[in-house]
Parts: C-alpha cells; structure tokens; sequence
C-alpha cells in the first residue's frame, strides 16, 4: 500500500474508535432521559421544564452527532476505496508499460537475429561465390 492509502486507513480506523465511543454513550444518554422524566414527577414545573429542556438538547445533540459521524464514516470508506482504486490502476498502468518494454525488447531482438540471419545468408553466398570462383581460377590455372 501507498503512504496516502495507508494514511487513509489509519483515519478510518481511528474514526470508527470514535463512532463507537459516541454510541456506547447511549445508554447513559438514555438513563439521564429516564432520571428527567422521573424529575418531571417530583420537582416543580419550572425545574422539570428546564430538565427536560436540557435533556432535549443533549439528545438532540447527541443525534446529531451520531449522524455526522456516519457521514464522515461513509466519506473515508469512499476516500479509501477510491484510493485503493488509483493504487490498482497505477499497479496497472505500471504493468502496461512493463509489458509494452518487454515486447519492443522481443522485437529488436527478433530483429537482430532476423539480421543476424540475412548477413549469414550473405555470407553463405559470398562463400559459395568464391569458391565458385576459386574452383574457376583453379581450373583456369590447371589448364595453363
């Protein structure tokens, strides 16, 4: 993994330690709304309406913190997955250009011996050609 996708992941779990601090304070959320409820029975109006008040505020609070957390969960799970994307298409790219390297080496290899292969034709011949000639001068040496 890149040091950005690496990064990328350690925020992710980071926040996920923090989402779920935020949720395991539910059920004292939910234990202050019971002891507001029981407040509302026994204390004056004033003070229970401001109980309650107050306990509203906290769970509305609480909600919405809930609910940023999930969004910001769902952002770095995309941030991450787009991450490892690019590294994919980099490690593919890469790849590509490995491949095309190899081929354009295979080629000029195939063409050096392909001239490899003309010039010892070449050769062939002029060798054939002088002996040919040899065996003529030979001969013409034979008959003098």
């Amino acid at each position: 993994m890149g040091t950005t996708e690496d990064l990328a992941d350690i925020i992710l779990s980071r926040h996920k330690q923090l989402f779920d601090e935020i949720e395991a304070y539910k059920p004292t959320i939910d234990e202050l709304r019971e002891k507001a409820n029981n407040c509302e029975m026994s204390e004056l109006p004033t003070e229970a309406f401001s109980v309650q008040s107050t306990q509203d505020i906290i769970e509305e609070k609480y909600s919405n913190q809930i609910l940023i957390a999930e969004n910001r969960s769902q952002q770095l799970q995309k941030n991450s997955k787009t991450l490892a994307l690019q590294r994919e298409a980099q490690d593919l790219m890469k790849w590509i250009a490995d491949k095309e390297a190899e081929m354009e080496a295979s080629y000029q290899e195939a063409k050096k011996q392909q001239d490899l292969d003309t010039a010892k034709n070449v050769l062939d011949r002029s060798e054939k050609e002088m002996r040919a000639g040899q065996k003529r001068l030979d001969d013409l040496l034979a008959d003098a």
